[in-house]
């Protein structure tokens, strides 16, 4: 076996005794902006480290879909490290259709890419591997700003 590979495997080995943080979504969605075209809101997502030591969010990748509209897709950098046991809601931003009401069951479903802090982990990191972690939830939307003002007065 080439030492390349055996470094890999090793790697992955040690790499897979890390649990997986656990992630869910929360149950709502929130809308924080409203225009003609389409809506912005956010849907909070929890993290929970389960390790003994700390893990690296890297960033978030997911879709969201309201009521068989078009798909969303989002990318979203992670920027934070957790410790062990602490458990963490981020707020991940969608775009919606301007039909979107309240009552409205968004489905959204994405991967959590995260990276062990152990110089193994930070080695196979360089070299492009990425560990993640999946999650899907179908939130509500339950929060909608004021109407858009009238525009021809």
């Amino acid at each position: 076996m080439r030492p390349l590979s055996l470094l890999i495997f090793l790697g992955l080995l040690v790499g897979g005794c890390s649990a997986a943080p656990r992630v869910t979504v929360n149950p709502d969605v929130v809308i924080t902006d409203r225009q003609a075209d389409a809506q912005a809101g956010n849907v909070s997502i929890s993290i929970v480290n389960l390790n003994d030591h700390p893990i690296e969010v890297i960033e978030y990748h997911y879709t969201a879909t309201a009521s068989g509209q078009s798909t969303w897709r989002g990318r979203h950098a992670g920027g934070l490290v957790l410790a062990s046991g602490i458990d963490r809601h981020v707020n991940l931003p969608i775009v919606l259709p301007p039909n979107v009401n309240d009552g409205t069951t968004v489905s959204i479903s994405g991967e959590v890419r995260y990276l062990d802090t152990s110089t193994i982990a930070q080695t196979l990191s360089e070299w492009g591997y990425r560990p993640s972690v999946g999650f899907n939830g179908q939130p509500i939307v339950t929060n909608r700003p004021t109407p858009l003002a009238d525009q021809d007065g």
